[in-house]
């Protein structure tokens, strides 16, 4: 009887230890934040920070009016050097059409690529699609640049005026 508790108490935990080695993996919950965002930056170069424009994603136009680092709309962020577009619709092509301050400007089609993220991991929800497009705004023949005031004559006083 001696030798048959024994066996018990050596068999019994080891047929614990094979059970869960043959259970299958725990699964874990899923997070309810799925921490990212759906976004299109467009990296900027030339111009100074004042870009105005319109960026259109599929059937989705964005409006451009960048003020250095602050914009005047909820789904566009500015900040030196690039622009995000919130919640942009998914497309091949983007339409960029941007001016700077100084005149610079940039207006064509530009190729972008989509691509999904998973942040919660690939079986849980809160995939989320970014993209990148890199534009290069360029003086523009045409354009029109602010002029400088006309500087006042030596000594002060009025300007006067040729009569015609």
């Amino acid at each position: 009887m001696r030798i048959s508790t024994q066996l018990a108490f050596i068999a019994i935990p080891a047929l614990l230890v094979a059970a869960a080695c043959t259970s299958e993996p725990e699964t874990k919950p899923c997070p309810t934040n799925p921490g990212c965002a759906n976004e299109l930056k467009i990296k900027v170069q030339g111009g100074d920070t004042n870009i105005s424009g319109t960026v259109t994603t599929g059937d989705k136009t964005f409006t451009i009016k960048c003020n250095g680092a602050t914009s005047d709309a909820d789904n566009v962020v500015c900040s030196t050097g690039s622009i995000t577009l919130k919640d942009p619709a998914r497309a091949e092509k983007v339409n960029i059409k941007l001016t700077a301050g100084n005149g610079d400007a940039y207006g064509a089609d530009v190729p972008v690529t989509f691509t999904d993220t998973y942040p919660n991991g690939e079986n849980c929800p809160g995939a989320c699609y970014t993209a990148e497009a890199s534009v290069t705004l360029v003086a523009q023949p045409n354009a029109v640049k602010p002029e400088a005031a006309p500087a006042a004559p030596a000594g002060g006083g009025a300007i006067k005026v040729a009569p015609q």
